[in-house]
């Protein structure tokens, strides 16, 4: 069977879903298809290379728009005209920019795939999404259901739009009660420490991270210091600012700052309960992550998340510090419930969010437009 390269597209290399999106895809794309990365150089890079996903380099276009944008177009050229296969295909990921410039270097089919905008241009971006999809792409990916809608009212024609969910790896130790029989007696033992609410994001107002910490210091008037323990794992801007927070409201033995750790999916079945407060969330691949280590979710409804949930997670409002902390509080004292969310989700991520999955049904995409 003819092997087909493919040109991953990234307008950076941080530690965010969407590096962890492309790299998961480049490691699961079926045998007849062959991945590569173009990307600014940025500390997920080594992430890629550990897993043996060449990556080449650009300079990145909001640092350096012209010099980025001719690097840019000289190295696609470059590795196009240098495989060795006669089939290629680009993949550009978010950036509508990279979208035009692949469109004037190759003739190769492209596809899109949109990982969702948020701030105050957000409007703005998904328009240009649209716009550029339908002039530019041969296929637009929409990640879920609530992007895909959102991609239709800015003016992407149907006919192009495909929905494909994220899909996540199989951490290494998923919790022991998922796969085999966990009796109460034996959950209600592991409960003679404090409960490990666990959650991992980059550090920035679009993750609510700080309604997360009140809502834990509300939890805490409530139960007792002793009760909880909240890790945070993820770095970013708002890291010193939320430190400050959890210190001014008595937590600081309470809520640990972990930093970016690129194993925390394979720490999450030592976590109880997981948590994610996004103010926006276009997907929310690291619920899918927890998911798959049979942790109960605890997530805002908002963008992809009630998609990526369903029946198997608890829902709140956002920004809502209280609702926050009543789910918190629920099931801190109920590990039934704690069991019984896990392995529900654990079964919707089976079925719906493995990388298999994504990978096939990404490839099905790509059959269509070679």
């Amino acid at each position: 069977m003819q092997t087909t390269d493919v040109i991953a597209m990234a307008p950076y290399l941080e530690r965010g879903g969407t590096e962890r999106h492309v790299l998961t895809l480049a490691q699961t794309l079926p045998s007849r298809y062959r991945a590569q990365v173009l990307a600014p150089c940025g500390p997920a890079q080594q992430e890629f290379f550990a897993a043996g996903v060449p990556v080449r380099n650009f300079q990145s276009l909001s640092a350096a728009p012209l010099k980025g944008a001719l690097e840019c177009r000289r190295l696609l050229r470059h590795v196009l005209q240098s495989s060795v296969t006669a089939a290629q295909l680009v993949h550009v990921h978010g950036a509508v920019e990279l979208l035009w410039l692949a469109h004037t270097v190759t003739d190769a089919p492209i596809v899109f795939t949109v990982h969702g905008y948020h701030g105050k241009g957000a409007g703005i971006s998904y328009k240009l999404a649209a716009k550029g999809g339908n002039k530019y792409a041969d296929a637009v990916i929409a990640v879920s259901r609530s992007e895909r809608e959102i991609l239709l009212a800015a003016g992407l024609h149907p006919t192009k739009l495909h929905l494909v969910y994220n899909g996540v790896l199989a951490p290494s130790v998923p919790k022991e009660y998922v796969e085999q029989d966990y009796s109460c007696e034996k959950l209600q033992a592991s409960t003679d420490r404090p409960v490990l609410i666990g959650t991992a994001a980059r550090l920035v107002p679009a993750k609510g991270l700080s309604y997360l910490i009140e809502a834990m210091h509300l939890l805490t008037k409530r139960l007792g210091p002793q009760a909880a323990l909240l890790l945070i794992y993820g770095d970013g801007p708002d890291r010193d600012v939320l430190q400050q927070q959890a210190a001014s409201l008595g937590l600081t033995d309470t809520v640990e700052f972990r930093g970016y750790d690129p194993q925390v999916m394979n720490l999450m079945s030592q976590w109880d309960i997981f948590v994610l407060p996004s103010v926006i969330e276009p997907f929310g691949l690291v619920c899918a992550e927890a998911m798959a280590a049979g942790i109960p979710v605890i997530a805002t409804n908002t963008g992809g998340l009630p998609e990526v949930l369903g029946d198997a997670g608890i829902l709140v409002p956002v920004q809502d510090a209280k609702a926050l902390a009543e789910a918190m509080h629920h099931l801190v004292e109920d590990v039934v419930a704690r069991r019984s969310l896990g392995v529900a989700g654990y079964k919707r991520y089976k079925e719906l969010f493995t990388a298999e999955a994504m990978a096939q049904k990404t490839a099905a995409v790509y059959d269509a437009v070679l």
